[in-house]
């Protein structure tokens, strides 16, 4: 039975490819029969095994592997087992742990993993590569701007984590200077930070002062996750990585479970949660400084107006929406002030500074919405709050009052001048003779009776 089976197999595939050779591409079913004696007809889907070949167009050339029986062939192909008889396969674990993390809420793998601390290795390839990377710091922003402030920033964030021995300081300012020089230095070895002095160095400051608050705080939310998750021992004892076990424990013991820093914690978490979307944005990496300063780059060195800053960082242009109701409503206050502004014919425009300083409220040495100092000419104006009309008010004010005074002076200089006369009357209806009145000796005489 099987030998006729084999002969009918032959002819078909030696028709087979007889077409082949003059037309396109066949498929053809092969059924290969099993050493499987079962004679089941449930079990007539293992009975065969079938397999689709690929028959090329064009003459076919037969390999060195077709010389070999057919028999042969068939006979080297393993019987295939029923599925109660299959061996277990092992187990992969790459596929174990994408099923575990979508059943029973396991985790899908252990190893993920995650984007860890920036280390510099990007900024000292640059440097090998070019030299210092030029950070403008201009006078108006007095923040690194430019192409390479995001990765000078990040730089001073690496001696931060690196090279800070105790970060349990309460603030920057409390850092020794043979702490915080080295550390200045390993910045400015790589940047050439372009600006005044006394604002390159207020700049760095800041940004040490930042980068040192934001990695104590980080540092802070790891110990509370820890505490929460394996209780107080454990986390005394597993200091996170750069971090040593002393400053580890003193952190702990001196600042964060301290009482006033906890009622500080608290009273900062009600603050927030009272007003949540306050100081939302979405800058993303690149800082307000650094948007600011390329539009004016665009713009001719103008500052760009204060609603297309303001769109640009409150505004989802993807979900089509406001961050935030509030942000709207800032928007919205500051298009009615602009237009309403403009509908006296001889009014200057308002500047983005007195914009943000009207709708946005002031702040002492920052414009909010803009990223600047003050300048000169507004630093009053924000001072006070007051817009430009409101200056100009004040100083018609003022110049009313000077001339309210003035006719009050010039009134009191009357009645002076009449008591004057007077006076000189009264002496000389009593004899006195002088020459007060219209010129004259300024010599006086005095004419009595001779007593």
């Amino acid at each position: 039975m099987n030998a006729l089976k084999l002969k009918k197999l032959a002819a078909s595939m030696d028709s087979s490819q007889s077409k082949g050779a003059h037309g396109k591409k066949k498929r053809i079913s092969i059924e290969v029969p099993s050493t499987d004696d079962g004679d089941s007809d449930d079990e007539s889907s293992n009975s065969f095994m079938h397999e689709v070949i690929e028959m090329p167009p064009g003459r076919i050339r037969r390999s060195p592997l077709q010389h070999t029986t057919l028999e042969a062939q068939l006979a080297a192909i393993p019987p295939m087992s029923r599925p109660e008889e299959d061996s277990p396969i092992p187990p992969n674990p790459q596929v174990d742990a994408q099923i575990g993390g979508t059943s029973g809420g396991t985790v899908a793998s252990t190893n993920t993993r995650t984007r860890g601390p920036t280390r510099g290795i990007g900024v000292q390839r640059l440097f090998d590569k070019d030299g210092k990377l030029p950070v403008p710091i201009p006078q108006e922003f007095r923040k690194p701007v430019g192409k390479n402030a995001s990765k000078c920033v990040n730089q001073i964030g690496v001696q931060v984590r690196q090279n800070m021995p105790n970060i349990g300081v309460r603030k920057w300012k409390k850092v020794a200077d043979s702490i915080k020089q080295p550390m200045y230095q390993c910045v400015e070895d790589k940047f050439d930070l372009q600006g005044d002095s006394v604002d390159v160095n207020k700049s760095l400051n800041t940004k040490f002062a930042n980068s040192l608050r934001q990695h104590v705080y980080r540092l802070h939310t790891k110990y509370k996750k820890a505490k929460l998750t394996h209780g107080d021992e454990y986390v005394r004892n597993h200091p996170p990585e750069n971090v040593t076990a002393e400053n580890w424990i003193e952190l702990i013991d001196k600042k964060w479970t301290d009482s006033d820093f906890k009622e500080l914690s608290l009273k900062n978490k009600k603050n927030r949660n009272e007003n949540p979307d306050k100081n939302k944005h979405r800058v993303g990496s690149k800082s307000l400084a650094v948007r600011v300063h390329e539009g004016m780059e665009e713009n001719d060195g103008q500052l760009p107006k204060a609603t297309v800053i303001y769109r640009e960082t409150h505004y989802d242009p993807k979900k089509k929406k406001w961050i935030t109701s509030e942000a709207e409503k800032n928007y919205e206050e500051m298009l009615r002030l602009e237009e309403e502004h403009l509908v006296d014919p001889d009014a200057i425009p308002l500047t983005p500074e007195e914009v943000s300083v009207r709708v946005l409220k002031p702040r002492s040495g920052y414009v909010k919405g803009l990223g600047i100092r003050p300048s000169s000419s507004l630093r009053t104006i924000a001072s006070s709050g007051m817009s430009k009309d409101d200056v100009q008010r004040q100083i018609a004010e003022i110049k009313e009052a000077a001339n309210s005074e003035i006719a009050e002076l010039k009134e009191a200089n009357k009645r002076h001048e009449e008591m004057t006369a007077n006076i000189l009357e009264f002496l000389r209806s009593q004899g006195f003779t002088t020459p007060f009145g219209n010129g004259g000796s300024s010599s006086s005489s005095y004419r009595g009776d001779g007593n």
